[in-house]
């Protein structure tokens, strides 16, 4: 037996889907979560825009703190200065000179409008972790679908190998009655042909298993082509309003983060508004400074300066007036963008709770057909070989018996996906609902 170097394995399962001698990754549903809230891509995104609003709160605190202006600068006339005194032109300041100065001024009082404006960036950071919130917990529910996609990808493939098993089977048991000379030789190609056709199923099955594959690997961040093997998922750790409807709506109006988000965004543009009305308010200030002026003609050319004093401004243009009407439509779009909300989560959670009770009721229905469809095919291969069925009898047995089990399996899955999207619907954390939820008494075998 040759041994593949372990860097040449690594190098090589990003090249050949599904090789078997790549040893395949196990990953759990949990493991997966934790890596999606910990680096997913729109997480990350959402966190850089997060980080760059919090130095909205400082910017506009910076208004308190005092602003200190330094100048130097050289000064070129044409002609030099000079006063008429009588008859007589007398200079009162040299031709060129040089100047400096510092002047520093403190904010003291602006009737609020600082304040407010502090308040509303604060609102807005706060108003972008929520929205991070729902970016990790919608990037939750994307891999929890995912890895139910893939679970499902790997089951169907079984019962697809279950099926072909089940056809070469048959076409031995029609081979040994054909030698035998009970049956013709149509038996046998009925057989063939049948076979023939689940084993290109079974081609589909393994390249949708390859795919969701691939796309688990992709949220993941990992080369699309690593093998991946599985472990069963059953749930959430915790059932949250899955079995009444209207405690479903009520939890999804207290905890889905877009309801708070919105009122944050309402008392933010609020705050706003409050801002520019204080803009009709004088701002009352102190400052001082000290200026020096090269001249040999002045008894002192540095002189130090105190003022207190107020900034008004009469008239801007109708822009004040303009801003607050501008807030006030703000206000009006934010509760409209409320009702909306309001209207499409209820649907939402309707649509989910729906699902997840047809896909409850499905899976009893579906579980007993299998029972009947496995003892039907029993049967069926019992008359065929004593001589009183046909081989279409058996063949449709398997087929009927294949279809119940994939029915049967859908069903289960449908279960599980329904309770993820009804946990987001309802705003359940879904990283802690379901990271935990693993059961890890056996990895699943990699078909690839």
């Amino acid at each position: 037996m040759v041994v593949v170097p372990r860097f040449a394995a690594v190098f090589g399962c990003f090249f050949i889907l599904g090789s078997g001698a790549i040893q395949s990754h196990a990953v759990s549903l949990g493991e997966g979560l934790a890596l999606i809230s910990r680096s997913g891509r729109e997480i990350a995104v959402s966190g850089a825009e997060t980080a760059i609003l919090q130095s909205g709160p400082i910017l506009a605190g910076s208004a308190w703190k005092p602003t200190v202006d330094v100048y130097a600068r050289e000064t070129l006339l044409a002609y030099q200065p000079q006063s008429v005194f009588g008859s007589q032109s007398v200079p009162v300041a040299e031709r060129d000179s040089f100047s400096l100065g510092v002047k520093v001024r403190q904010l003291l009082f602006d009737f609020g409008r600082t304040d407010a404006t502090v308040r509303a960036a604060a609102l807005d950071v706060e108003t972008k972790q929520l929205e991070t919130a729902l970016v990790r917990n919608r990037s939750a529910l994307q891999f929890i679908l995912t890895y139910i996609r893939l679970l499902r990808a790997e089951k169907l493939l079984a019962l697809q190998e279950q099926e072909v098993t089940r056809f070469e089977a048959h076409r031995n048991d029609t081979r040994s009655l054909l030698e035998e000379g009970t049956i013709t030789e149509n038996d046998l190609l009925q057989a063939e042909v049948r076979l023939s056709d689940a084993v290109q199923r079974r081609l589909q099955a393994e390249n949708l298993r390859a795919l969701a594959a691939a796309q688990t690997n992709s949220l993941l961040q990992r080369p699309l082509a690593l093998p991946v093997a599985t472990q069963e998922v059953s749930g959430p750790a915790a059932a949250v309003a899955e079995n009444n409807l209207d405690e479903a709506l009520a939890t999804a109006v207290l905890e889905r983060s877009e309801f708070t988000g919105i009122r944050k965004r309402l008392a933010s543009t609020e705050e706003r508004r409050t801002a520019v009305r204080k803009e009709y308010y004088p701002k009352i200030y102190v400052g001082g400074g000290y200026d020096y002026t090269q001249n040999e003609f002045t008894v002192h050319e540095g002189n130090w300066s105190l003022q207190a004093g107020l900034d008004f401004n009469i008239f801007a243009g109708g822009v004040t007036g303009e801003k607050l009407r501008q807030k006030e439509r703000e206000l009006f779009l934010i509760e409209r963008m409320r009702e909306q909300l309001l209207d499409a989560v209820r649907l939402e959670v309707q649509e989910g709770f729906l699902s997840l009770q047809t896909a409850r009721s499905r899976v009893g229905a579906t579980e007993r057909a299998v029972a009947q469809a496995q003892e039907h095919l029993r049967l069926q291969r019992l008359r065929y070989v004593e001589g009183v069925g046909t081989a279409t009898e058996v063949l449709d047995a398997v087929s009927l018996a294949t279809t119940a089990e994939q029915n049967f399996l859908n069903a289960r899955y449908d279960v599980t996906e329904a309770r993820a999207r009804l946990g987001f619907a309802v705003g359940s954390d879904l990283v802690a609902a379901w990271g935990g939820d693993v059961r890890t008494t056996g990895k699943g075998e990699d078909h690839e």
